[in-house]
């Protein structure tokens, strides 16, 4: 690595280093087929940590040896977007805007698409990387939405323990917790929160094998935080209600879908319903 190179960091890029075989081992059944020829996984959190996997050996190299961490322009507008919506999505095409696109285009990295999701204290990321001449991986992102929301679950089924390694972070200059409370200009949003405002609706329908079921905004809430691995607990934290409310929504859902236990319902709802991103906006207004 070159003098650039951030030495509190090391650690870090040894454990993305170590780490790449298995992700590359992991995502073969998809990067063999779509024009996908990476995949990265990261995480900001509020206190300016990263933690971040890839399958690119040179990109990683290129990723810390420039410190791309810490770039900010792009980097808070889309974790704006995904606090604020709960979901942002990302495609990089045409000419690249911004030091970090820059450097993906001259390694030959690009057509890549990506997600931005809120979870709790953290906004994690997911990231297909295509190539120059290649947009087959954008089409597989936009029109296989729940194949690619299978393969985020699959890795992070994989990948739990990796995850969460303490070794694997990295120390950004990004203030998160500032870009968490900010006031920033919403107006951009004022059309969005208009349409919510004058569609409010009562009921939420999954299309199952026992027809379409309807369920309340809380219950639909539930179930979709129930998805993404979060306790009762931590569902009533970010709800702001009790942990016994969030049983007793998740006990009503199951009833509805003939659901024996809540294992069953995450499964339920991960395969009729995942692609449909239940925002909180549509809770708040």
């Amino acid at each position: 690595m070159n003098r650039t190179y951030d030495k509190l960091n090391t650690q870090a890029f040894e454990y993305n280093i170590e780490n790449a075989s298995k992700l590359r081992e992991l995502s073969h059944p998809f990067t063999d087929n779509f024009g996908i020829q990476g995949v990265c996984y990261f995480r900001y959190y509020k206190d300016g940590r990263m933690l971040r996997l890839g399958t690119l050996d040179e990109w990683t190299r290129c990723f810390f040896e420039n410190q791309l961490y810490n770039f900010q322009d792009g980097d808070y507008r889309d974790l704006f977007q995904a606090i604020y919506n709960n979901e942002h999505l990302v495609i990089q095409s045409g000419e690249p805007q911004g030091d970090m696109s820059g450097k993906l285009f001259e390694l030959g990295i690009w057509n890549s698409c990506g997600v931005f999701r809120q979870t709790g204290d953290s906004v994690e990321g997911f990231f297909l990387a295509g190539k120059k001449e290649d947009e087959r991986v954008i089409d597989f992102f936009l029109n296989k939405r729940s194949l690619v929301n299978h393969f985020i679950l699959y890795l992070k089924d994989k990948m739990g323990s990796e995850i969460k390694r303490e070794e694997g972070f990295i120390k950004t200059n990004l203030d998160i917790n500032a870009v968490w409370g900010s006031q920033q200009d919403k107006s951009e949003h004022l059309d969005d929160i208009k349409i919510l405002e004058a569609t409010p609706i009562q009921n939420y329908y999954i299309s199952t094998e026992f027809g379409d079921v309807s369920f309340t905004p809380r219950e639909y809430q539930v179930m979709q935080h129930l998805s993404t691995g979060l306790t009762c607990k931590e569902i009533a934290r970010e709800l702001s209600i009790s942990p016994r409310t969030v049983e007793t929504y998740a006990n009503s859902a199951r009833a509805k879908v003939r659901c024996s236990t809540k294992s069953e319902l995450i499964q339920l709802f991960k395969k009729y319903a995942l692609e449909e991103k239940f925002s909180q906006s549509s809770l708040d207004y």
